[in-house]
């Protein structure tokens, strides 16, 4: 049995629940408002996962400059291939300029067609998205793609995070092609989930 706050909408604790990673399960949530309690009771039951099992995934921020070409390529082939290899992870991405850049577009064509010949076209469709410090917040690892351009942002930027944040060295285009620049950063992705693989 769980209790939730009469402020909470039945709406939003489903939404918490998706968060727990039970959006891809059949729950049975019954509300319990006998006696006009102000904070009714709601019982579900899962055949797959018990409820003392229940966690929030931990989550990984990927971080590039314009959140447009190499992060969300990170992400989404992250998230594709995390729950495949039982990765209790959810990847997420942001940018350090993203509010300032000219893109075309809520997605790099690059990272389309790289993750459309890697089988994976069914993601989330958004436009880029500025980080902020609540994003750090929210991740429990934090993994900026180039180091030589996005250390300078983070001490600019957000000064006590740098020793909190991973720097790998993944040109952007103006420096490296696509088919050199992604499958270095897909190779980088893979050795990620191998470390996070559930012993």
């Amino acid at each position: 049995m769980i209790y939730y706050s009469s402020a909470l909408s039945l709406n939003k604790y489903v939404y918490l629940l998706a968060g727990l990673g039970l959006g891809n399960q059949v729950l049975n949530i019954q509300i319990n408002t006998k006696n006009n309690t102000k904070s009714p009771k709601i019982s579900f039951f899962n055949n797959h996962i018990p409820v003392n099992h229940l966690k929030m995934k931990s989550k990984i921020l990927f971080l590039c400059t314009g959140n447009y070409y190499r992060s969300r390529f990170a992400e989404i082939y992250f998230n594709y291939h995390a729950p495949l290899k039982g990765i209790e992870w959810e990847a997420f991405s942001k940018g350090y300029r993203a509010a300032n850049a000219n893109n075309i577009g809520p997605i790099s064509v690059f990272a389309q067609d790289a993750l459309l010949q890697r089988g994976i076209s069914d993601y989330p469709e958004r436009f880029p998205e500025q980080v902020t410090e609540e994003d750090l917040q929210a991740a429990h690892r934090i993994i900026a793609l180039k180091e030589k351009e996005h250390r300078p942002f983070t001490k600019e930027m957000f000064p006590d995070w740098e020793h909190k944040i991973e720097f790998w060295h993944i040109d952007d285009i103006d420096v490296a092609m696509p088919h050199d620049a992604l499958p270095r950063l897909e190779d980088k992705i893979k050795e990620l989930m191998d470390e996070l693989i559930p012993e």
